[in-house]
């Protein structure tokens, strides 16, 4: 099956027009990115440096600012465009893509997990039941950011968005509203999932603010092949207002921190098998803790070894036979981040 993502990543591409090419002209730009490439490196060194000291002397999560006319409204986007602007737009745009993890459902297999309906979802309560169980606060501000990004609305989009991942794309030289505009389809699938479900997994506190990943799942019908998909936002919990902000990109822009499994190995579709004494292992930088949570069950923290390699997280007792859901983030002083996997045991 192919990756969802490619038909998002090629039209972000396409949209980028190509120069006239004058003679010369591949001398000249040669030399120009030579050049740049020096700066860039120094650039994004410092950048990464002005973002962690930031990171380390701001409150970045104090009491609410009014954002709300930050972002001046957009224009209608055209069709040619050829200012730097615009291909760093689509750059992090599709990065921010990149950032969720998708995992296709083997077919007739059901995934054992403990995720409930979401209520503002027609249809997805259960078979029999009248209860409505409420969306958490978490849950909600995760939804409307879904919302928004998905139909544009970037004012609102912004106001939803956590500094961390706003000062990551502004370290990388990028316009956020840009970013989230691009972001628009990719995201936008969520909010018309017939069976979408939510729930939350609770990751402690960093700098005395609350830290959780709020859990998305169902039929995701956005770009490329429509079908089940799962995926952890990180959220943070602002102080003053108790508002969760949602922080998509979080991560440390001169190191990154994005996470790396390796066992269950990444197969065809996500992530393929292990037996049912098997662990769970993925690279690590040495900073910081990681989480593991297995079919919604209290998520455990395995500290990081200074020294880096791996971590590894042995479930209690053997796992059952079929697919689970796993929701694996690390947190340290620069770094927010969250995925979540569908996963086969077999015996």
């Amino acid at each position: 099956m192919s990756d969802p993502r490619e038909p998002f990543t090629a039209r972000a591409l396409r949209d980028v027009d190509a120069p006239e090419y004058s003679p010369g002209f591949w001398d000249r730009l040669d030399a120009r990115l030579e050049g740049e490439a020096v700066g860039a490196r120094a650039g994004r060194s410092a950048a990464g440096a002005r973002h962690s000291s930031e990171l380390e002397a701001t409150d970045l999560y104090a009491d609410p600012v009014d954002l709300r006319g930050a972002v001046a409204p957009l224009a209608p986007m055209r069709v040619r465009r050829q200012s730097r602007a615009r291909i760093l737009g689509v750059a992090a745009a599709v990065v921010l893509a990149l950032v969720v993890t998708w995992q296709v459902r083997p077919d007739g297999d059901e995934v054992q997990t403990a995720s409930r309906p979401d209520p503002t979802v027609p249809g997805t309560a259960p078979s029999g039941s009248t209860a409505v169980v409420p969306l958490s606060s978490a849950e909600r501000a995760v939804l409307a950011w879904l919302q928004a990004v998905g139909a544009g609305e970037i004012n609102a989009a912004l106001v939803l968005t956590g500094p961390r991942t706003v000062a990551y794309y502004e370290a990388l030289g990028a316009d956020i509203a840009g970013v989230l505009l691009e972001s628009g389809e990719a995201y936008g699938g969520w909010t018309d999932a017939p069976d979408r479900s939510t729930s939350v997994v609770q990751l402690g506190e960093l700098g005395g603010q609350a830290v959780a990943a709020v859990v998305v799942a169902g039929t995701w019908s956005g770009e490329g092949d429509d079908g089940y998909r799962i995926e952890a936002i990180p959220v943070v919990q602002r102080r003053g207002d108790g508002a969760w902000l949602v922080e998509p990109a979080a991560f440390d822009p001169d190191r990154g921190g994005r996470l790396e499994l390796t066992s269950p190995p990444p197969g065809a579709d996500g992530l393929g098998g292990i037996r049912p004494d098997g662990v769970i292992e993925l690279a690590s930088a040495g900073r910081g803790s990681y989480f593991f949570a297995i079919d919604g069950a209290e998520p455990v923290e395995v500290p990081a070894s200074p020294a880096g390699g791996s971590v590894r997280f042995d479930p209690p007792g053997e796992l059952t036979d079929g697919t689970h859901q796993l929701v694996v983030a690390q947190i340290d002083d620069r770094n927010i981040t969250a995925q979540a996997h569908t996963f086969t045991v077999e015996g």
